[in-house]
């Protein structure tokens, strides 16, 4: 047997295997020393990819964890580029003179804005979606939902409610609008308000039966 064919048979597949006895014994002793370097270099091999694996996984995992939470915050919504920060659609809560009120979230903050407004906007939070009753209202003449002196009233919808009122000091009652866009933490509720002469005396919320659920002074 030549040089080139004994180099060729110890680099065959054949010989991963137990040589085989009919081959010359210093042939199948060199065969036994290739199978067992290639055995060593393989479980080398496959041990460092588990130890990659481990040392890499977590992070991963995390890598992997972040993009879905991102991808999850921002799907379904229209985004607005005037509010880049926003995690909701940015809704209209009223127009008034050609100008309009406008509502999103970011994260769990509230967020308001007038289009008259070029300052800036405010939020509020972290809202908790579970707080019984009214857990925030923007009082007529708030900064952030007023436009040319026409005030208007808004707020997040309590838990469970499907009407809202606003009860003014002289026995008038306005009825709220309420408006829910994609990825609202809560519900919000608003409504034009004239205290020019009487000013709002107190809030409530119903049930869709028409039970009162909650009440809070102005």
């Amino acid at each position: 047997m030549s040089d080139d064919d004994l180099r060729v048979l110890l680099h065959s597949p054949a010989l991963t295997l137990e040589p085989s006895a009919s081959l010359p014994d210093d042939v199948r002793r060199r065969a036994r020393r290739r199978r067992t370097r290639t055995r060593i270099a393989g479980a080398g091999v496959a041990t460092a990819v588990v130890a990659a694996g481990l040392l890499l996984g977590p992070g991963i995992a995390s890598s992997i964890q972040d993009l879905q939470q991102k991808k999850g915050q921002s799907a379904g919504i229209t985004r607005d580029p005037r509010f880049p920060a926003a995690t909701s659609d940015v809704v209209t809560l009223q127009s008034i003179n050609k100008a309009s009120v406008l509502t999103w979230w970011q994260g769990s903050d509230w967020c308001t804005v007038t289009t008259r407004v070029t300052h800036g906007y405010a939020c509020f939070g972290p809202v908790n979606p579970e707080h019984q009753g009214f857990s925030r209202v923007l009082p007529s003449g708030s900064a952030s939902i007023t436009v040319d002196r026409e005030h208007v009233v808004a707020g997040l919808v309590p838990p469970g409610a499907a009407r809202v009122g606003v009860h003014m000091k002289d026995g008038r009652e306005y009825e709220a609008t309420i408006v829910d866009g994609t990825r609202f933490l809560v519900p919000v509720w608003s409504v034009r308000v004239d205290d020019s002469t009487y000013p709002v005396a107190y809030y409530v919320a119903y049930d869709s039966l028409g039970r009162e659920l909650a009440r809070q002074p102005a």
